[in-house]
């Protein structure tokens, strides 16, 4: 699905090196579009995909404060 810089209100001055770094952490792949080498497209690795849901369940955890302070 693209996700134009728009969307996320950043410019390619800061969306650039922020996917770099994801890439460097095997967060994420980066790939030029075949169709369209202006376009990259940005993938979730299994080690992304495996943060994501770590991410995904903090939201809950986090809901009572107590809950909050056992994470640390």
């Amino acid at each position: 699905m693209p996700v134009p810089e728009l969307l996320l209100d950043l410019d390619s001055g800061t969306l650039t090196p922020l996917l770099k770094r994801m890439e460097i952490n095997k967060l994420i792949r980066r790939e030029r579009s075949k169709e369209d080498e202006r376009v990259v497209v940005i993938k979730l690795t299994n080690t992304g995909a495996a943060l994501k849901e770590k991410a995904l369940v903090f939201p809950r955890h986090c809901s009572l404060p107590a809950a909050c302070r056992q994470m640390n």
